[in-house]
């Protein structure tokens, strides 16, 4: 049990850090932008956010729970990451080109070309957070650790560089992601190469056929439940103009940080409960308690200073977010 909260310390402090990083970097880009662009960046990155949901995502999941279980080598792993991520992304990217053509008259509002440029993040996002997520299947979460927090500064320094200093708007933000990501991407298999052993594998049909069925097996459920983290905010768009998405996408998104905890959790706990036959059940009801316990107290907390928060940090224009 020391060893878990050894753990849980680790990658709180370094979720804390990302977390406020990003808290910083989303009061910056809502005092450039405004609200009404900050609803199309909301919009853009819900545009590519869904795609990677229904398309590419739920292949993550089934290769690091076979990394985790040990059933596949962590080079086997980055290469069917690799080759999942690569050929869904560009799946996922060719509906979204196809669902731009169409010229839907809900796109015209919220810019094509910023929505064509989103849908280039999806294979650099996917890459970026799969390959850091083999590090902690394999319980090297310090390695994790330092990756997630080089992402968040990288992102947050791209974000100053493109829409501070070259004053590129919504396209800035979008591509402050995917340059954060390609750099992360480049870290990760320098760091790979330098602390692990990398073998190129034959792609074997048993391995694939057994991450298809797995990511098939929880592919509805995965989706229900992601899709509805982006459902309001869609809602809101279609009905309303920009700056209606902006301020209630602003409102959502500080509310979504409380996801650290269970996200935490999650990273620390799935590496140690794929190695179990049993499912580790009792570790898992364990973190469950703590987890229902410390997310309830955090959420009564962010409902008594949001407005005090929102008062202090963004402008009047994002006041309806309260």
């Amino acid at each position: 049990m020391n060893i878990i909260y050894k753990e849980l310390k680790i990658l709180f402090s370094s979720k804390i850090l990302s977390l406020l990083i990003a808290i910083l970097s989303q009061i910056l880009l809502t005092w450039k932008l405004g609200a009404a662009d900050f609803g199309s960046y909301a919009i853009c990155y819900i545009f590519f956010s869904l795609l990677s949901i229904f398309f590419v995502n739920g292949y993550s999941f089934a290769i690091t729970y076979f990394l985790s279980s040990r059933y596949i080598t962590l080079s086997e792993s980055f290469i069917y990451v690799f080759i999942f991520g690569s050929v869904s992304s560009l799946f996922a990217i060719f509906i979204g080109f196809l669902l731009l053509k169409n010229q839907i008259n809900f796109f015209y509002k919220f810019g094509y070309s910023e929505l064509y440029i989103s849908l280039l993040i999806i294979p650099f996002i996917f890459l970026s957070n799969t390959f850091a997520q083999l590090f902690s299947s394999i319980q090297n979460f310090k390695l994790y650790r330092y990756l997630i927090l080089i992402q968040s500064l990288l992102q947050f320094l791209f974000l100053i560089l493109f829409v501070f200093i070259f004053k590129m708007g919504v396209k800035g933000a979008l591509l402050s992601l995917i340059f954060a990501s390609l750099f992360v991407i480049c870290v990760e298999i320098f760091q790979f190469k330098k602390e692990y052993t990398f073998k190129f594998v034959v792609i074997k049909k048993k391995i694939v056929l057994k991450i298809l069925k797995y990511y098939l097996s929880y592919y509805l459920g995965y989706v229900s439940n992601s899709v509805n983290h982006y459902l309001g905010t869609f809602m809101v768009s279609l009905f309303l103009n920009k700056e209606s998405v902006g301020i209630y996408s602003l409102a959502n998104q500080l509310i979504s940080r409380s996801i650290i905890i269970p996200d935490t959790i999650y990273t620390m706990i799935f590496p140690k409960v794929s190695l179990s036959k049993n499912g580790n059940a009792k570790l898992i009801a364990q973190t469950s308690r703590y987890l229902v316990l410390i997310s309830f107290f955090l959420i009564v907390l962010i409902y008594f200073l949001s407005e005090p928060f929102i008062n202090l940090f963004f402008s009047s224009e994002f006041s309806g977010a309260i």
